[in-house]
């Protein structure tokens, strides 16, 4: 497993890690623009390959440019990528990582919440396709994940809200205590907002670390996504996937309620915690055959039922398997 560092300014632990080694930093416009001149002047040895940023970057056609950027730059066996961005950049950039030349080191660099709560942690990488999200990709571990407070200062409130839906997830699959927390915290505050990643950092990786390649107890990080996936995938990626792992959240709580798993107390301290952090809980107007289809795509299926994560209290959740015409009936 990755060493996490939280803190501030840790260019120079950056330095270290890097040193002697060739650094090719995969970033996105954005964070080019604002981050990387001031965060990452590394040295001569260092390349920079920056992607427009957003999902639609997540393809085939972009790990392929990358890769021979650094083919044609000769970046050896033995040279690091820094990931410099959200979760489009660390799960693209690690896939590169665990690909070029049959492997190499990589170092995440969260510049976002979602990032620092969830997408860099865990060695999960991967593109999207025409067919879903996330549907080719590779488990390949970082070596370090450098958690900067300094770049969340700059995050819009939206960009808050997106990652507190997949704190929101952790807490709800496998911490009451934690669940608590969340209701009474305040997100502008420093130090809240400090526990919620150092929070998020030691459950998931505790998970992570018992089950690495994802056979068995890290499928409770699912919780949402099922449907969340399905969601992203039929809005064209156009809706955030914090937004779309919310309503994801809400509908499957909703099936575990119809199920009489979860009671209506649970329920309701569910969708109020979501709403607290402005995340939507209803499923938009959507071609519900487009989210059946997608569904049907994702990893999880199994013999024309698919393996979900529900919730029977907060903080227990549980493996269940279900068929397609029960999802429809909840979506519909």
């Amino acid at each position: 497993m990755a060493k996490i560092i939280i803190g501030k300014n840790l260019q120079q632990k950056l330095r270290e890690l890097t040193k002697n080694r060739t650094a090719v930093i995969i970033t996105d416009d954005n964070m080019e623009k604002i981050y990387l001149e001031k965060f990452f002047p590394l040295s001569d040895a260092s390349l920079v390959y920056s992607i427009p940023p957003g999902e639609q970057s997540k393809n085939r056609k972009m790990k392929e440019k990358i890769e021979d950027f650094m083919l044609e730059h000769k970046v050896p066996k033995n040279s690091v990528i820094i990931a410099l961005g959200g979760g489009v950049v660390t799960d693209l950039a690690g896939f590169v990582a665990s690909t070029y030349k049959r492997g190499i080191s990589y170092i995440n660099v969260p510049t976002t919440l979602l990032g620092m709560v969830d997408a860099s942690i865990g060695g999960k990488t991967g593109i999207d396709t025409e067919h879903g999200k996330n549907l080719i990709g590779a488990i390949w571990q970082p070596e370090a994940i450098l958690m900067d407070m300094d770049f969340l200062a700059t995050l819009p409130e939206d960009e808050i809200s997106n990652g507190m839906a997949e704190a929101i997830k952790t807490a709800v699959i496998g911490d009451r205590k934690f669940f608590d927390f969340l209701e009474r915290a305040d997100v502008k505050n420093k130090d809240d907002l400090t526990k919620i990643i150092k929070k998020c950092s030691e459950l998931k990786s505790k998970i992570v670390k018992k089950d690495l390649r994802d056979k068995g107890i890290r499928n409770l990080l699912n919780f949402g996504h099922t449907i969340g996936h399905a969601i992203e995938k039929c809005s064209n990626y156009k809706l955030k996937h914090g937004y779309c792992v919310s309503i994801g959240m809400a509908v499957e709580s909703q099936l575990a309620r119809n199920m009489e798993l979860l009671n209506e107390t649970e329920f309701e301290r569910i969708i109020n915690l979501l709403k607290k952090y402005n995340l939507p809980t209803k499923l938009p107007k959507m071609d519900i055959k487009c989210l059946l289809d997608s569904i049907k795509n994702d990893k999880k299926m199994e013999n024309n039922e698919i393996k979900m994560i529900l919730i029977k209290k907060i903080g227990k959740p549980r493996s269940v398997k279900l068929s397609l015409q029960l999802i429809k009936k909840v979506l519909e």
